[in-house]
């Protein structure tokens, strides 16, 4: 006997369909409701019943990647060369700006000038993001040339689109908001990327696209 309300709650929790609950799930979940109901409770065993049953057997939908290490700020130049988008707020309220990095503040925390602002702010190094060189503009190429590339689906711009590493983080701008995402290729003359959230790929013209410096693979200094 399994009770709708806890098979929708396993599902859940597991991050699969009803029908893919292994089967030793559903033998422990039985012999929980019969020793539940065994002491006058009655309906179903709950979310806490079923976080209790799960956990115990080591079950659970797989936790989200953890945040990538911060980069090594103290080997990044100071003197307002390097620009930068920081975040600001937290969750949909949250905005990406430009600014330029100005050096590290005591301990987790970075100095940013941010655009059209003259005071320096401190932020918190988790949500500032190195940005590449901007890309150049399209070089001059024969019809010829701009007829292989539409055919192939390559991009008819210079670098970094077309060395650039699929998987590669960037930022894409969307109205006035900018939201990270994930370079995927070039496509009819624009870039190909996932935006953090969405489940497929979309086309953005290439002035909406920013690289960004990839984090490093191995952590780094802890705050």
């Amino acid at each position: 006997m399994i009770i709708k309300a806890d098979e929708d709650s396993m599902a859940r929790m597991l991050g699969k369909p009803a029908a893919q609950i292994p089967e030793s799930v559903l033998v422990e979940y039985e012999l929980r409701l019969r020793l539940f109901h065994s002491d006058g409770n009655s309906g179903a065993l709950g979310t806490i019943g079923i976080i209790d049953m799960l956990r115990s057997m080591k079950l659970g939908k797989a936790r989200r990647d953890k945040s990538p290490p911060s980069a090594d700020w103290s080997k990044v130049p100071a003197d307002g060369t390097v620009r930068v988008m920081v975040r600001l707020g937290e969750g949909r309220a949250a905005k990406w700006v430009w600014g330029v990095y100005a050096g590290q503040v005591g301990i987790g925390s970075l100095a940013v000038r941010l655009d059209g602002d003259e005071y320096v702010h401190e932020v918190r190094r988790d949500t500032v993001r190195i940005a590449r060189d901007e890309p150049m503009e399209p070089e001059d190429a024969s019809e010829e040339e701009a007829d292989a590339d539409r055919k192939t689906g390559k991009l008819a711009l210079s670098e970094p689109w077309g060395s650039l590493p699929i998987d590669d983080p960037v930022m894409v701008k969307e109205g006035d908001d900018y939201r990270e995402g994930k370079f995927q290729g070039v496509q009819d003359e624009e870039v190909v990327v996932l935006v953090t959230g969405d489940l497929t790929p979309r086309l953005f013209p290439p002035a909406q696209v920013t690289c960004l410096e990839k984090q490093p693979e191995s952590e780094v200094t802890q705050c």
